[in-house]
């Protein structure tokens, strides 16, 4: 299949199509233009005037001044596929949607056409064909729209295995068969002409900011899938034209739909994609970049400090293997990706929701640059946890989930008591590198652990005083690597020393943190980092307040608290 040319449909004699793909973006979807014996199909037009204006000028140096009759389709009724929609209609052309994106469209609905996430007016559009309703499905008689004189569109349902169909024919040339596709809305629908299948956002259903818009349903998704995947294995479709992206071979896209179905499996309750999730997204995004830069450089720098300390020390190979743990070039380019689309957000020259959209996938590939297993053996867990979860923290945001099997019931003081061990273990104090005199490598692998862990001399000194509290549900070891986190950073505020206390408010356990020899200013930077603090202890089960000597955690209730 060529993108923006001209080209015969294989199994639709004297159908041809001229494929629109753009750039994958949230703006305006792929369009398709078909020409048939008697007649022209547009298949998603878009949400672009000047998208519109150049299927316009294709289609008229297809057909000259020749008038056809248009049908125009979507496969569903999202902003992006048909915002333009009527800008088609006027005499000679006529619109078909599944019935309840009809609706939507017909009232102007924000919420169902997701305009309320982009800002804007909802798209408005009278429906002449509505496509696959509760009369077809459940009747299956065959029925006939009048579209003009002497041209009408014919529908007929049938049950085909598991599932329903239907075909529409109008003028001469071959049917387009619709498909039920709910899940990634109520009114998703496929569109077959020949060996082309064309599948709208079924591929995309599941992603980040996607999964969860009104109407998203993951069991009817899952149903929709499994239909698609029997068409796919039947071999008769060779390829498949989404709504976003480029299309796909048919085994390509059957193998998407089998990771998609098994990957959802495992997928746990997904919010609802709002307004308001949105605004969390972005919010979390802005904050995410300096965070992350802040992280991976303190990562990067004490990698390159204990490879370069192996290089003296005539260890070449494990130092090799310490640079070789973080692809520094590659990660420094993505965050520089990211700070860039900060930068043009901030300008106002992208919408909330491509900017969130766009955030996902850069956020995605600093995830995979990171391998936490390979770091741990050079650098303290903490440190390299704290990346980690960033990412993980930011890829749940947009993915409308929690993790809410890491909330245990724990006893708070016995929790301390292990952050306690945690804070006080250093590689400089077992004789580990000891027995690894006459093992090479095991002595090297020591050698490394030892200068990538600061030794305990260097550490600020603390006081734990642990007092029993009721058991609550805390992510336990979430909560200890934050707080090791932020009593380093009150270190390098010039904290002499420090004390955490645990105790309890009534039934509610408490931490109390306070450091000897610090208090926070009102800069810029120290209420940004203590915001940080906060919103991470809140994802451990802990509300956040600063009082006057010292910074309070309250346990935050009996459940695993709300994003």
């Amino acid at each position: 299949m060529e993108n923006r040319t001209w080209q015969p449909i294989p199994g639709a004699p004297g159908a041809f199509a001229h494929p629109f793909v753009r750039p994958p973006d949230v703006l305006s979807a792929n369009s398709y233009l078909i020409e048939l014996p008697g007649g022209r199909l547009l298949i998603d037009p878009g949400a672009l005037p000047a998208q519109t204006a150049e299927l316009r000028r294709i289609f008229h140096a297809r057909a000259g001044s020749r008038a056809t009759p248009l049908l125009v389709c979507v496969t569903h009724c999202h902003l992006d596929h048909c915002r333009e929609a009527a800008a088609w209609l006027d005499g000679s052309t006529w619109f078909a949607a599944q019935e309840h994106g009809a609706r939507a469209l017909a009232a102007g609905d924000r919420r169902s056409t997701a305009a309320d996430l982009y800002g804007v007016a909802a798209p408005r559009a009278h429906t002449h064909v509505p496509l696959l309703t509760a009369a077809d499905m459940h009747a299956r008689q065959p029925r006939r729209v009048r579209l003009a004189d002497g041209l009408e569109a014919r529908l007929a349902t049938e049950a085909r295995g598991d599932a329903l169909r239907q075909t529409l024919a109008w003028g001469a040339g071959p049917a387009l068969e619709i498909l039920p596709c709910a899940g990634h809305s109520p009114d998703s629908v496929c569109f077959r002409l020949g060996e082309w299948l064309f599948i709208g956002d079924l591929l995309s259903a599941g992603r980040p900011l996607v999964a969860g818009l009104p109407g998203w349903d993951p069991r009817q998704l899952a149903r929709s899938r499994a239909d698609v995947i029997r068409l796919l294995e039947e071999g008769a479709v060779r390829w498949c034209c989404p709504g976003h992206g480029n299309p796909l071979p048919a085994e390509k896209t059957l193998d998407l739909l089998r990771r998609q179905r098994d990957q959802a499996d495992a997928a746990g309750d997904v919010e609802e994609m709002n307004a308001q999730r949105l605004f969390r997204t972005v919010a979390g995004a802005l904050e995410l970049i300096d965070e992350a830069e802040e992280a991976f450089a303190a990562v990067a720098g004490r990698l390159l400090y204990v490879a370069d300390r192996l290089d003296l020390l005539d260890e070449p190979e494990m130092a090799r293997r310490c640079r070789s743990a973080l692809d520094m070039d590659a990660t420094d380019a993505l965050l520089q990706a990211f700070r860039d689309l900060c930068r043009t957000y901030a300008a106002g020259d992208v919408p909330q929701v491509a900017f969130a959209l766009a955030a996902v996938p850069l956020v995605e590939k600093l995830r995979a640059r990171l391998a936490p297993e390979a770091l741990r053996a050079f650098l303290p867990a903490a440190l390299v946890n704290r990346a980690q979860r960033l990412l993980l923290d930011f890829m749940g945001l947009a993915q409308g989930t929690r993790n809410l099997e890491e909330f245990v019931p724990t006893d708070v003081g016995a929790l301390l008591a292990e952050i306690e061990a945690a804070w006080q273990a250093s590689p400089h104090l077992d004789d580990a590198i000891m027995d690894r005199t006459d093992d090479p490598e095991g002595f090297a692998a020591e050698l490394a652990r030892r200068i990538g862990h600061p030794p305990p001399a260097r550490r600020m000194p603390v006081r734990f005083a642990a007092a029993s509290a009721p058991l609550a549900p805390v992510a336990a070891a979430r909560f200890g690597d934050v707080l090791i986190q932020f009593l380093e950073w009150l270190a390098l505020g010039g904290a002499r020393s420090a004390t955490v206390a645990s105790g309890a408010d009534g039934s509610r356990p408490v931490v109390e943190i306070a450091g000897a020899g610090w208090t926070p200013d009102d800069s810029p930077r120290t209420t940004a980092k203590l915001r940080s603090f906060a919103r991470r202890f809140a994802l451990a089960g802990f509300e956040w307040t600063v009082e006057p000597r010292c910074f309070r955690l309250v346990h935050g209730g009996p459940a695993a608290p709300a994003r």
